[in-house]
């Protein structure tokens, strides 16, 4: 079995990660963007390691040019996933978690409007670049799905293995007794007492982060941190 994130050659070197959807053949040649990446890591001949984002992997030497020979190949097997619900917020904080949310094994992204929403948007084209920066990071052989904006009152978990930050209700103090399937994080202004109710009605739990308001960015990464805690396990992909 393969661990996720990156991997060390013989003399115990990072392997630098690349991003590519077509990783089929003998030797696999490198797209423009990815030729620039290595460029800039400052690669020479030596071995890449290929993300396709659906699990799998190549393993190969760069010929320092634009192909890599491939040497080897594998499934990595992947953590259990979480579900994100994430709010409509600005747009530079909307980046940032964008670009580092891959460090976590999120399956979906869904978008949804609250009352302190401050920005209406809808996904972009460069949202899946800044995923696809993302993995190659973090060396995370999975890309997240970027999923239907929903409403709030959608925003459900059957499983009851959901949670969310929360200012207005004490969190239970044992742990979850399975893996944490879902997670909620709100706009900067928080949830009002109302959609905080309504998500535990709909199966959600909530986790008390600080006694203060946090900023999105901070919220949600503080939340993973959480999650990841608890012991999850492997799953087929």
């Amino acid at each position: 079995m393969k661990k996720m994130g990156q991997i060390l050659d013989s003399n115990y070197k990072m392997i630098p990660n690349i991003f590519q959807r077509n990783i089929e053949g003998s030797t696999i040649e490198l797209s423009k963007n990815s030729i620039r990446h290595l460029k800039v890591l400052r690669v020479k001949k030596e071995k890449i390691k290929i993300l396709s984002g659906d699990g799998n992997v190549a393993i190969g030497i760069f010929d320092g040019e634009k192909k890599i020979k491939v040497i080897e190949r594998f499934k990595e097997s992947r953590l259990h996933t979480i579900d994100v619900y994430l709010p409509m917020i600005k747009n530079s904080s909307h980046r940032f978690i964008m670009r580092n949310i891959t460090a976590y094994p999120i399956k979906n992204i869904y978008l949804f409007n609250s009352t302190y929403s401050v920005a209406k948007r809808k996904w972009q084209s460069s949202d899946e670049r800044l995923l696809i920066e993302g993995i190659k990071q973090s060396g995370n052989p999975y890309l997240p799905k970027l999923s239907d904006i929903i409403g709030f009152n959608d925003i459900k978990c059957d499983d009851k293995n959901g949670y969310f930050g929360s200012l207005f209700f004490k969190e239970k103090k044992q742990k979850p007794k399975n893996f944490i399937s879902k997670i909620v994080i709100g706009p900067e202004g928080g949830f009002t007492e109302k959609e905080e109710k309504l998500l535990i009605t709909n199966g959600f739990q909530p986790i008390n982060l600080s006694p203060y308001i946090l900023r999105t960015e901070i919220a949600i990464f503080s939340l993973l941190a959480r999650c990841a805690t608890y012991r999850v396990p492997v799953s087929n992909p």
